[in-house]
């Protein structure tokens, strides 16, 4: 069994070996104002950090976790490997649900071997829940979906800095959307105003 140094290359070579065919998993707590927890889970390829699949639940389960994965990947579109941590949430049930998917647990105390969903999840807190006031479910849902609604869900930047900007730049693009919408309903609104305080002539 490989330890210390000879693990970390053998498990960087695998990633950098395989990379295309795996994706990575993983759980993260998000507080409410009415002091609930939430918790989010993210599948993410790793070659071109795509987000695969994000969802919201108030009590995780294995039964539930597996049903996501069931709806994240269809056959076609499987990954050949799958990272996760150790957490007892993965249970029997998950791991008979990968099928042909290989299942890669990270070592024990060695959450830098599930770096790509730890980084996504960071980005997601850092610009998104550490600045926004999360009321519900359906809200932490809508903050999770930011970036592939924003269509910047594939981030071609590099490192943490380039995890930020691709954060912001989708944020940018949703408030964007938001604006314009409310724009259309005020100016429904305006054009309805007119009408109907102009008196056609007999």
């Amino acid at each position: 069994m490989q330890t210390g140094q000879g693990a970390s290359q053998g498990w960087r070579t695998f990633l950098r070996n395989h990379a295309p065919d795996i994706a990575a998993m993983d759980l993260f707590v998000v507080p409410t104002t009415g002091f609930d927890l939430l918790y989010a889970f993210v599948i993410v390829r790793l070659d071109r950090r795509d987000i695969v699949w994000i969802n919201v639940t108030r009590h995780p389960t294995a039964e539930w976790i597996a049903r996501q994965l069931t709806e994240a990947f269809p056959w076609d579109k499987a990954p050949r490997y799958l990272i996760r941590d150790r957490d007892h949430i993965y249970g029997d049930i998950v791991t008979r649900r990968l099928c042909a998917i290989r299942d890669k647990p990270t070592a024990p105390a060695s959450p830098w071997q599930n770096s790509f969903a730890e980084r996504l999840i960071g980005s997601i807190r850092r610009e998104y829940a550490d600045h926004i006031v999360v009321l519900s479910k359906a809200h932490l849902h809508r903050i999770g979906h930011m970036k592939a609604e924003g269509h910047l869900g594939r981030c071609c930047l590099k490192g943490t800095a380039g995890d930020a900007a691709n954060a912001i730049l989708t944020a940018v693009g949703h408030n964007l959307r938001l604006v314009l919408a409310w724009i259309r309903i005020l100016l429904r609104l305006i054009l309805a105003a007119l009408q109907s305080t102009i008196t056609l002539p007999l």
